[in-house]
């Protein structure tokens, strides 16, 4: 284990790299050991914007209360290291670090959901999967449009594989 990475040889000689401790330990940090695990990182038909952050002086003293900062970095460091499948919730919920609402820390919660059902999901490399690269190297990429419920922004991302893998990703709203 190297930074709370794992590195594991699997059977067939492929390598897999996985954070699954971390997501443990996550899941422990915010109550969430026993929850309901879902299949999806985002909850369906879920619009946040910052029609949602607190109004109020009430409202913020009740956020103050919450994570959510602590929270989105632990997640940031999940989404750069193994989990590339969270990069976009992850990049959307922190968004609105700066003054969450309760229906954010709700979809932090519903994120956290799925990794308690894919904790030890990571990213095999030298494994022939279909559907996914196996090139020496190989690009991906896309993008929304403007469906950024705020500022009416699209958000990109791209991925480079090699070897059946991920070795690079990233996803960001386009200015």
């Amino acid at each position: 284990t190297y930074l709370g990475i794992a590195m594991t040889r699997l059977d067939d000689g492929s390598l897999q790299l996985s954070q699954g401790q971390y997501c443990r330990d996550l899941l422990a940090r915010y109550n969430m050991t026993g929850c309901k695990p879902v299949n999806t990182p985002w909850q369906p038909g879920v619009r946040l914007g910052k029609e949602q952050s607190p109004k109020t002086e009430e409202e913020r003293l009740d956020m103050a209360k919450v994570p959510y900062l602590a929270a989105i970095g632990s997640l940031l460091w999940l989404a750069g290291g193994t989990r590339p499948d969270i990069s976009y919730c992850v990049s959307h919920l922190a968004r609105y670090s700066s003054n969450p609402g309760r229906a954010h820390w709700k979809q932090v919660r519903y994120l956290m959901r799925y990794l308690a059902g894919t904790q030890d999901l990571g990213i095999i490399y030298g494994r022939k999967v279909e559907g996914i690269p196996f090139n020496p190297l190989c690009a991906a990429s896309d993008a929304s449009w403007a469906d950024g419920a705020d500022q009416r922004s699209s958000c990109s991302g791209w991925i480079l594989f090699s070897a059946g893998g991920p070795i690079s990703w990233s996803s960001t709203r386009m200015k």
